[in-house]
């Protein structure tokens, strides 16, 4: 799905009342805020509230609702810690607040994108917590909602350069499932002053491979990084966003799966995506889920759409199979699995290094035991290995010897009881866990 963004400024006839709310906000901020924890320089955290309209929580029941945004957050989350960002960024929810009708429609004004987000912005000001030192104070707002707010395709809406600002430091975005986690994280990139990848930059190649930044929406779960650009453009500017350099306070969000899929099936994933009655497509024999997900409606069971992506990591895809960024894990051992091939795609870092592996019908060891969280690289030509400097991302195996234990933030954990084991052919690019199924 496409989505148009963003002016490089707010609309400049702000309305009397806005300009009132930024003098008071801007009072507010010149409030000295004590660090209660100063990290490296590398090292910020997005305090974020959340709002959310009366179309997404009808949508998903009142019931479900808070579960499903925390999932949606902590996908955001995970975007932002990828290494191809080059700076390390949290992204905390310190605050839900989840509007009724007569205020979500009072908020959003249909095909006015504009005028939608600067009520959006106005209305963040007002929930702002005037104590900087309050648990629940922020400095990010993002907004959701499932009315449509502007052309048809436009799914978020942003100010650029409006980080920590008392006013224009706010999103909106429109919510139709997990992939909204990309739109959410490209319209916070754009506040922390990314541009499109493509447009006054060099990055256009990048756009095809799933990099955040692009025009048009082209990431997805088993395939997205942060270009050299949006990378080179945050730094420019994240150094002079002080509201990011405190130690957010810890809040008690119920406790989630650490695979999200394990929560939701395919059926209710394609709920999510394309509206109530979507479920998997079974049409069609071709269609693998477990590379991607197609989804069709009970009234028009031929007509298949898809997002052009996975389902989410832990996601059961088929009897015995459990997706993960990196593999579809089989619940088998060895050596009864399907032949598959693993490619990876990834701009600038491994070029020309890959790790090619031919009719392997065993599982397989890594380079080095103290080291099976770190990325290696072998020579297509003389079969040289060489060590990358860099760890692979949170859920890649420890070792194919080891069916337990997965990598999550550089250490090898006991995972689900799965074995992994291969027969076939394993060839690709490996410089970060972007996989591309064939």
């Amino acid at each position: 799905t496409a989505f148009t963004v963003e002016e490089n400024e707010l609309t400049p006839e702000i309305t009397d009342d806005i300009k009132v709310l930024d003098n008071i906000a801007k009072q507010v901020n010149q409030t000295v805020r004590r660090r209660r924890h100063a990290g490296g320089d590398d090292d910020y955290n997005i305090e974020v509230l959340l709002g959310v309209d009366d179309t997404v929580v009808r949508f998903h029941g009142k019931e479900h609702v808070q579960n499903y945004l925390l999932t949606l957050m902590n996908i955001v989350n995970e975007i932002y810690h990828d290494e191809s960002l080059g700076v390390h960024i949290n992204v905390v929810l310190v605050r839900m607040i989840m509007l009724g009708y007569a205020k979500s429609i009072s908020l959003i004004e249909g095909g006015n994108p504009s005028r939608s987000l600067e009520n959006v912005c106005r209305w963040a000001v007002i929930q702002q917590k005037e104590d900087s030192e309050h648990s629940e104070h922020h400095d990010h707002a993002i907004f959701l909602t499932r009315q449509g707010f502007g052309p048809t395709g436009m799914q978020g809406y942003a100010p650029v350069t409006g980080m920590c600002h008392p006013v224009r430091s706010c999103t909106l975005n429109h919510e139709d499932g997990f992939s909204s986690a990309f739109v959410v994280a490209h319209e916070t990139g754009h506040v922390l002053g990314m541009e499109h990848d493509g447009q006054g930059n060099r990055c256009v190649d990048e756009t095809a491979m799933g990099s955040v930044m692009a025009p048009l929406v082209q990431a997805a779960f088993h395939r997205y990084h942060w270009s050299m650009c949006s990378g080179q453009e945050l730094k420019r500017y994240i150094h002079s966003y002080d509201c990011l350099l405190d130690d957010p306070f810890k809040h008690d969000w119920p406790q989630l799966p650490e695979l999200p899929g394990i929560n939701y099936s395919m059926d209710e994933q394609c709920r999510f995506d394309f509206g109530v009655g979507y479920k998997i497509c079974t049409s069609f024999r071709t269609f693998d889920p477990c590379k991607q997900l197609w989804c069709s409606h009970p009234d028009n069971p031929y007509f298949c759409k898809t997002k052009k992506g996975p389902p989410l990591d832990g996601t059961e895809c088929a009897p015995g199979k459990v997706i993960s960024r990196v593999h579809i894990l089989p619940d088998l051992f060895c050596p009864v699995v399907p032949n598959f091939i693993l490619s990876h795609s990834f701009p600038s870092y491994c070029n020309l290094w890959s790790f090619l592996l031919n009719n392997i019908s065993s599982c397989l060891s890594i380079f080095s035991a103290n080291k099976r969280c770190h990325l290696y690289c072998q020579s297509k030509e003389t079969g040289d290995v060489a060590y990358m400097k860099q760890l692979v991302h949170d859920g890649t195996k420890c070792s194919y010897k080891d069916p337990y234990s997965i990598c999550v933030r550089g250490d090898c954990v006991v995972s689900i009881q799965i074995s992994l084991c291969i027969s076939g052919t394993i060839s690709g690019l490996y410089a970060a866990f972007f996989i591309h199924y064939n």
